[in-house]
């Protein structure tokens, strides 16, 4: 494996060394909520139960909430890009727990947004 350069990434997800802290795990963590509620929210209003009574488009609900939908999925997922990064960055683990720490991720990613999303879907 070539040696990790940061400065191959784009500004918004590029993680440096030093960058990589206690905190910046936690706020990690958080806008992964924040992801899953952005999609959460995309499903309610592509069901039309907030705002029918203000879109007099048909289907606008469904369009609109498509689009919040891919939005908080696309923040999951540069989120998710950036942990990664930042434990490239780090230097820090080997390959087998990078493999099993992104195993878990993507398994706590799939777990806020899709199971939540299809049990307010279902409701």
């Amino acid at each position: 494996m070539k040696d990790f350069n940061p400065d191959n990434y784009p500004q918004f997800i590029r993680v440096q060394e030093k960058d990589v802290t206690l905190k910046f795990v936690f706020d990690n963590i958080r806008n992964i909520g924040l992801s899953a509620l952005v999609f959460a929210l995309g499903v309610i209003i592509a069901k039309g139960e907030p705002i029918s009574s203000l879109l007099s488009v048909p289907y606008s609900e469904v369009v609109l909430g498509i689009v919040i939908c891919l939005s908080g999925f696309l923040l999951a997922v540069l989120n998710f890009m950036q942990g990664v990064l930042a434990i490239l960055a780090s230097k820090k683990f080997n390959m087998a727990v990078y493999i099993i720490f992104s195993l878990l991720l993507q398994t706590a990613v799939f777990e806020v947004f899709f199971k939540q999303a299809f049990k307010i879907i279902n409701n």
